[in-house]
């Protein structure tokens, strides 16, 4: 089956400083395969012969990541089909179109409340706009994601739930290369 990590964290800000090369080497070591990097921000794809759990690859990547570079990360994974969906389901296309890199896709460990999403929404000061999907988030920052004060701290907190972001691009990037 074919799957793609979203490591959260690494490569960002000169923070947790990872080689893709050594990446792809730590992971084809501890058991998956044909696996790749897509840009430098931890976006791995990779295969195991039978089906096994998201939640435990989860932890297994997280886990060797630990063990030989100590640092601890959170791993988000999806299969294909996930990603998929994701593209299809988006709700911005015109975003997606005009300005990719201002339409971010934030992958979350569950869905959230309804109540927890509501507040959210209420909390939005900008222009900025959010609609949920299946455990992820489509947020557009029309006037750009660095000035915005609807940061992936403040949605991880009003949520209650751990996320990590990509945007389209690279979303669309990750896709196309697992076709």
């Amino acid at each position: 089956m074919n799957y793609v990590a979203f490591i959260r964290g690494i490569n960002v800000g000169g923070h947790k400083k990872v080689a893709m090369r050594d990446l792809c080497l730590l992971l084809e070591n501890h058991g998956l395969e044909q696996v790749k990097t897509i840009l430098q921000t931890g976006n791995i794809i990779f295969s195991v012969e039978h089906g096994v759990p998201e939640a435990l690859l989860e932890e297994q990547i997280a886990s060797a990541i630990y063990q030989q570079l100590q640092l601890v990360v959170t791993v988000f994974v999806r299969q294909k089909e996930f990603l998929e969906q994701t593209m299809h389901n988006n709700p911005f296309s015109e975003m997606a179109i005009a300005n990719p890199s201002h339409l971010l896709v934030m992958l979350l460990a569950k869905n959230p409340s309804l109540s927890a999403l509501e507040d959210l929404i209420k909390s939005i000061q900008g222009r900025e706009q959010i609609t949920a999907g299946s455990q992820c988030l489509y947020l557009t920052y029309p006037d750009g994601i660095g000035r915005s004060k609807l940061t992936h701290h403040l949605i991880e907190k009003k949520l209650g739930i751990q996320g990590t972001a990509r945007n389209w691009t690279t979303i669309a990037k990750i896709h196309a290369s697992m076709a």
